[in-house]
């Protein structure tokens, strides 16, 4: 049985997107398959591994700065082998068709600045939103603009799910 090596990498700005990236490690472990989950600061090399599954929380409207120079910084081997994205956004807590497309485009952007990768999958999860985590001048302007209400509305179920249903593509036994 072949073994098989999988990074998951993360930018976080308050641990919500951590621990969203732990749970999708946590799904991706099966029989022959190593799971690191990394903050995408802490990651050098991606040559141990076979495929990649790299998220961001979503801030002000974009993947985290960090995230972004790690898919630029590592186009040239990303392009070479099964990558997912995801991003822990806290607009599709209000799930209307204008709010996806919203979502989507934040992880667009992210694909338009290294168009040689093309993602196995993507998902897009509600967040953890607690204001009070928030710098008080962040606070009061997020809260006027968003109108999103402070709690942790992630769903397990559905990021577990996805996680599951990317593995395959990931492995390379097929694309999704």
């Amino acid at each position: 049985m072949m073994h098989t090596r999988i990074l998951v990498a993360y930018a976080t700005t308050f641990g919500s997107t951590a621990e969203i990236a732990e749970a999708i490690g946590a799904a991706l472990r099966h029989d022959h398959t190593e799971v690191d989950v990394r903050e995408v600061l802490d990651v050098d090399d991606l040559r141990p591994y076979d495929a990649v599954v790299v998220g961001s929380a979503i801030y002000n409207g974009e993947w985290l700065p960090e995230a972004v120079q790690f898919v630029r910084l590592h186009e040239a081997t990303l392009c070479r082998m099964p990558v997912a994205y995801f991003a822990a956004c806290m607009i599709v807590q209000r799930p209307t068709p204008q709010h996806q497309r919203t979502a989507r485009l934040y992880v667009d952007a992210v694909q338009q600045t290294a168009p040689s990768i093309q993602p196995v999958d993507v998902g897009v999860f509600t967040g953890n939103l607690r204001y009070r985590n928030l710098p008080l001048l962040e606070r009061i302007e997020f809260f006027f603009l968003s109108r999103l209400p402070s709690g942790d509305f992630r769903d397990w179920n559905a990021i577990w799910a996805w996680a599951a249903a990317v593995r395959p593509a990931l492995l390379g036994s097929g694309a999704r």
